[in-house]
């Protein structure tokens, strides 16, 4: 799951609402969506630059799995330049497979500073 919280201290996104809250499915189509030549939303495309700081593995929660902190931030230009900046949380969890064991995305969770704010279209992946 991709999950951006309205609010800072929010425990789930099934009982408040959410920036975003997202599956594979719903990813899949924000990607489609985002890439069509016909989306006028990104005329001109948006482009990024992402900054990953301050890693810190908390350790692994009940279920086992890896618990990762970070800082992210997050300048977008499409027409106008903004920042986004937050802090993150990895659920990771240990899948093996034909070629060894690798940790896998179970959730991702970023905490926005602003996450109040009002935001002009969030489509791009923090």
């Amino acid at each position: 799951m991709y999950w951006v919280p309205h609010e800072p201290d929010q425990e789930n996104a099934r009982d408040h609402i959410s920036l975003f809250w997202e599956d594979a499915t719903l990813r899949d189509v924000r990607v489609r969506r985002i890439t069509n030549a016909r989306n006028w939303s990104q005329q001109p495309f948006t482009r990024t630059a992402r900054t990953v700081s301050n890693v810190l593995i908390e350790g692994l929660d009940e279920s086992g799995r890896l618990i990762v902190h970070s800082t992210l931030g997050v300048t977008e230009w499409r027409l106008d330049q903004r920042h986004l900046a937050g802090l993150t949380t990895h659920k990771l969890e240990l899948q093996s497979g034909a070629d060894g064991a690798r940790w896998k995305i179970y959730l991702k969770r970023i905490d926005l500073v602003n996450s109040r704010d009002t935001f002009a279209n969030l489509e791009i992946f923090l």
